[in-house]
Formats: structure tokens, sequence, C-alpha cells
């Protein structure tokens, strides 16, 4: 069976809608770079939501990119 990791916090506010960003003209050269999207990051300082740009990313030979998201469980929260 598979064992997935804890959440390690949760939050009763959901995150904002994504924020849409087109992926610069210039990117890296090498043929395995994929655009990763940005994401809302929770701060601890502002006790809210901050959005963390989207980048190109060089992965690893036969590997892809899989962005992250925001789930719900209504016994814990919203957790990454």
């Amino acid at each position: 069976m598979a064992r997935f990791p804890e959440p390690i916090a949760a939050f009763t506010t959901a995150p904002p809608p994504d924020i849409t960003e087109t992926p610069p003209d210039e990117k890296p050269q090498d043929v395995n770079a994929q655009w990763a999207p940005g994401y809302w990051a929770w701060d601890v300082d502002q006790h809210g939501y901050v959005w963390v740009s989207g980048c190109w990313r060089v992965t690893p030979p036969n590997r892809y990119w899989v962005p992250g998201y925001w789930a719900w469980d209504p016994d814990f929260g919203y957790y990454w």
C-alpha cells in the first residue's frame, strides 16, 4: 500500500484563483526544458497566500514536471 507524507500545515482559507501566466519566449536551449507554472504558497509571516511565479525548469532525462496543488479535506482544511 502506498504511504503518503502527512501535510505540514492546513488552512481554513482557500487559495485565490491561479494567476494566468504566459511563459516567456526566451527559454533554456535544453530540449528537456519544461514550463513549471506558478502557484500560491502560504507565507507564515504574512499569514496569507503569496504568488510564486512560474519558471522554466530543465528536467532530468526521462522525467517530467508535475505541478503541485492545494486540496481540501473537510476534517483538515486546505493543504498543499
